[in-house]
């Protein structure tokens, strides 16, 4: 470490991404995903300038955009991590949990699987992972709209973040190759 100030960034931008697991954890109807949009970029840009900082040798600017989709997915995975766990425990809620061991809440185990797989890839597969992302969302999209048929607006706006996600890794991979 340079110096207490590069210290400074990584502690203010693990603040701001523990702000932003927590938005999406209070229960507000919705309304913490959007509040959580803003603490995440910043806490990404904080982390992004430790980073740059941490070392003599300033990263480029590939490295640091593997940095942020790295950030970006490690902090949806802890969500979607509680959202799986919440399944199973429900202590005290009025959620009508899914039962994940039968059908269609088995394609969500499933599903699970090919996110991890994804996220797995995403350290070093970059094109494999954007491409698994994707699949990701689309089988996401689609058992969802099985499981509760009249929530055809509001399809998986979180799912969203991952497919955004999975596009920026091919464009990483893409961008790589030329």
């Amino acid at each position: 470490m340079k110096s207490k100030s590069t210290l400074a960034y990584l502690i203010i931008g693990l603040i701001f991404l523990i702000i932003y697991i927590a938005l999406w954890i209070i229960p507000s109807g919705g309304f913490g995903n959007i509040l959580g949009l803003p603490f995440i970029i910043i806490g990404v840009f904080f982390m992004i300038k430790w980073f740059k900082r941490r070392e003599e040798k300033p990263p480029t600017i590939r490295q640091q955009w593997k940095y942020a989709l790295q950030l970006l997915l490690i902090n949806y995975t802890i969500l979607y991590f509680i959202a799986i766990a919440s399944n199973f425990i429900s202590i005290g809620s009025n959620i009508d949990n899914i039962d994940v061991f039968n059908w269609p809440g088995l394609l969500l185990t499933v599903l699970l699987i090919v996110y991890i797989v994804g996220f797995l890839f995403s350290w070093r597969k970059k094109f494999f992972a954007g491409i698994i992302f994707i699949i990701w969302f689309v089988g996401v999209t689609w058992v969802r709209s099985i499981i509760d048929s009249n929530d055809l607006i509001g399809f998986n706006f979180t799912g969203v973040v991952i497919l955004i996600q999975g596009f920026l890794y091919l464009a990483y991979h893409y961008k790589k190759l030329n």
